[in-house]
């Protein structure tokens, strides 16, 4: 019994010895990843100086310390007990990018990585799946010193302002690059002074400390009148007690015209004002061309109509021809101008006028003009002989004709002899003079001359009727205006006819046999790439329809320049 009580004093001493020695006992567990070194408890007892672990106690994985954690004798680890990287995602090598990771598996272009380092080549995820590797990159060529700034360099050889480097750090002075082009020397900035708002010293980066500022001083663009508190922070000032200009929501517009709202009024605006500019317009035919705007598309209709119709009576004054000659000073006066409410405007031509008439008689200049030739014989085809005794060809009269686009009418007093029929062929196919059934316009009647007045009027309701026209556009500038109105138009197309049965064909720029009153549209593009004037600006721009030297058709087009 006495020794059992002696054994069991001295297992208890032998624990007390121990516990009081050292109470800590490190155990690892082996996990299911085989990290650790064995499956057991591990209990190092170290009766030396430290009492710091002598083994490595790390994972030999990559999740588990590399390092020896035991204390060498100081408290401190003398082994790198940090990880030798991040840790890398258990997904990593799946080639799909999870959170934590940069890539995974893919390739980018280097250029995508950084553009300022890189010109070229291609890179690699890396196997830890947290970055790229960049060995394959083709490096942009740079060379420190040479005054050019090239792949990652900050700077190369300038200076910069320091406010540009830092605006809320440097008042003023300026920086050189360092000599490894990696940023600036700041040691030449101005710093700004220290500060105190509310001192009413107006330092540093303050814009104001305390006091008032008329609001025009503040922006005259933006304010009328009033005055403004500096701000609690001395940054600038409370513009809330400012008087604002009145704001101009567009610097032009257009309204309808006070007088008739069927029209136009342009307006331009000043501090929220609009004042009237120019005439009232008619829509349709006004275009606003801001300089280099994109192109105006527009339709105008013009009419194919000649102001009028004027005669030039040829008379052979022969013997043969008092009889004809008799009936016709009894009977011009009655030679009607208008048949069923068709105005023909009929002019017999005086033989001097003044200006503004075209050819050798007087015809008015935008009427179509047409000659009547009355006689009782043939005339040779190879002259004529007229009264002042010069003989000249047919093809002369012919030229002279087409030259003012005159068309011819013959009648024949000489009756059943029909002496001027071949004479009227001539100069029918020479001045295109036909009806729409293709026929001259030959007149024969009695030798008496009977009805000659009566022909006259049908031969200028047929011709002013039947006459076809080829019509085309041309655009004038009145020496009025400013600036030239014709460089605005880009291009001009036909479009059509009303009544289209009233022209043979058209092409881009023409309607060929065209008959008068058709009404003949056009489109025509616009656009102002030269002009910026100083203040709004109206321009004419005349719009003829021409059928060769008679005007058709005007309109007045206007061109606003804003």
């Amino acid at each position: 019994m006495k020794s059992f009580f002696k054994l069991f004093s001295f297992f208890l001493a032998v624990f007390f010895v121990l516990s009081s020695c050292d109470s800590s006992t490190i155990k690892t567990k082996k996990n299911d990843d085989n990290n650790s070194d064995s499956d057991e408890d591990i209990e190092n007892i170290n009766d030396s100086d430290d009492i710091g672990d002598t083994g490595n106690t790390g994972d030999s994985g990559d999740s588990g310390n590399t390092g020896n954690t035991g204390d060498s004798g100081d408290t401190g680890n003398s082994g790198n007990s940090g990880n030798t990287g991040d840790t890398v995602s258990e997904t990593c090598g799946d080639n799909i990018v999870d959170t934590g990771e940069i890539c995974d598996g893919n390739v980018i272009n280097c250029v995508d990585i950084d553009s300022q380092l890189y010109s070229g080549g291609k890179s690699k995820c890396l196997d830890t799946c947290l970055g790229w590797d960049t060995a394959t990159c083709d490096e942009i060529p740079h060379t420190c010193g040479n005054d050019i700034t090239e792949g990652p360099e900050e700077c190369d050889g300038n200076i910069i302002d320091c406010n540009e480097l830092d605006s809320e750090k440097y008042e003023s002075g300026k920086a050189k690059c360092l000599d490894d082009c990696s940023g600036y020397d700041t040691l030449t900035c101005v710093e700004y002074e220290p500060s105190t708002c509310g001192d009413e010293k107006v330092e540093g980066k303050e814009v104001c400390d305390g006091g008032l500022k008329n609001c025009v001083e503040i922006d005259d663009g933006k304010y009328s009148g009033g005055k403004a508190y500096c701000k609690n922070d001395c940054t600038g000032w409370d513009e809330i007690t400012c008087d604002e200009k009145p704001v101009c929501s567009a610097p032009y517009r257009t309204v309808k015209c006070a007088g008739d709202d069927a029209l136009d009024q342009m307006q331009t605006c000043s501090e929220g004002i609009w004042s009237n500019r120019g005439n009232c317009l008619e829509p349709g035919k006004y275009a606003i061309l801001e300089k280099d705007a994109v192109k105006t598309d527009m339709t105008i209709d013009l009419e194919a109509t000649p102001a009028g119709t004027d005669i030039a009576l040829i008379v052979d004054t022969s013997g043969s021809m008092s009889d004809d000659i008799s009936v016709l000073k009894n009977n011009i006066s009655t030679v009607k101008t208008y048949d069923g409410g068709s105005d023909y405007s009929v002019n017999v031509s005086s033989a001097s006028c003044g200006s503004g008439f075209r050819g050798g008689i007087c015809f008015r200049e935008n009427s179509l003009p047409l000659f009547v030739l009355m006689s009782d014989e043939a005339f040779a085809t190879s002259g004529w002989i007229w009264s002042v005794g010069a003989e000249t060809t047919v093809q002369n009269a012919v030229d002279s004709m087409n030259d003012i686009n005159a068309k011819i009418a013959v009648i024949d007093s000489s009756g059943i002899s029909k002496y001027l029929e071949t004479n009227t062929n001539t100069l029918a196919a020479g001045t295109y003079s036909y009806d729409q059934a293709g026929d001259p316009f030959y007149y024969n009647i009695p030798t008496t001359g009977t009805e000659i007045n009566l022909k006259i009027e049908d031969a200028v309701k047929r011709m002013y009727d039947e006459t076809e026209m080829t019509a085309g556009l041309v655009f004038e500038s009145p020496v009025s205006n400013t600036i030239q109105s014709t460089q605005f138009v880009l291009s001009h197309a036909t479009v059509s006819a009303d009544p289209a049965e009233n022209i043979h064909s058209k092409d881009d720029l023409y309607f060929y046999g065209t008959l008068r009153e058709t009404m003949l549209r056009y489109s025509i593009s616009l656009r102002n790439t030269v002009s910026t004037p100083s203040q709004m600006t109206f321009l004419t721009l005349k719009i003829k329809l021409k059928w060769y030297s008679i005007t058709l058709d005007t309109i007045d087009f206007t061109i606003v320049i804003p």
